[in-house]
């Protein structure tokens, strides 16, 4: 059975507590630690996409619908379609998607019902491919934050290791007048790193940071310059 997700509040006090940092003078901020947490991430993650396990473990993926709409070429200088005159780009950018070394994590991008997959690549991979004579594959790829795609959809669905919060881009999200997503702070966001990593970053971090410990920070009132 799965454990429950713990929101990046709740795991840098975890931090904080192995290394004895939960005091109110620590000499780590909540950012600091995230910056180890993520870096942490981001070496595990890229090692599990270098082995090709990630994709295996469909889980830790989520879902979002993403409404499209239909542009000119022009307002994208990546495309050199031959095709149509127009591309589909998202109305909103996407929220914050993990980038490992390989860029951008996505498990899929499917029509809206399911049934056709428009293959994520990348706008050279797009450009490259749908000149190909007789393909009929729909692809899709992510500049300066938008998805696009090289056919008309008026919503996809995409499957991603997703950083933010994504309450407003589920499916069934609704929103009331009590809500107000954006306004949501981060540390009370669930964290986005996979289960099965947790332990291994945790291990990472307590590496660096018990280093960290042992160095003695200088006093205010040491007035000697050579130490």
């Amino acid at each position: 059975m799965e454990g429950i997700q713990p929101t990046n509040r709740e795991f840098i006090y975890k931090i904080k507590n192995y290394i004895k940092e939960s005091n109110s003078d620590t000499r780590l901020s909540n950012r600091a630690i995230w910056f180890n947490i993520y870096s942490a991430a981001k070496l595990l993650i890229d090692r599990d996409m270098n082995a090709r396990k990630l994709f295996k473990q469909t889980n830790i993926f989520q879902t979002i619908c993403v409404e499209m709409k239909e542009i000119s070429k022009n307002l994208c200088s990546c495309i050199d379609i031959d095709t149509p005159c127009k591309i589909y780009r998202s109305v909103d950018k996407l929220p914050k998607i993990f980038e490992s070394v390989f860029g951008p994590i996505i498990y899929s991008v499917l029509s809206i019902d399911g049934s056709k997959e428009i293959k994520f690549t990348t706008s050279f991979q797009a450009n490259k491919k749908t000149k190909i004579k007789d393909n009929k594959n729909y692809y899709s790829f992510i500049e300066d934050g938008y998805l696009y795609a090289t056919s008309e959809f008026d919503y996809v669905i995409v499957k991603g290791l997703f950083e933010e919060n994504i309450d407003k881009y589920k499916c069934d999200y609704k929103e009331d007048e009590n809500n107000n997503s954006e306004c949501n702070n981060w540390l009370d966001e669930k964290l986005f790193i996979p289960e099965r990593l947790l332990e291994g970053v945790e291990g990472l971090i307590l590496q660096k940071l018990g280093l960290f410990k042992q160095i003695p920070f200088p006093q205010n009132n040491n007035k000697d310059s050579n130490n």
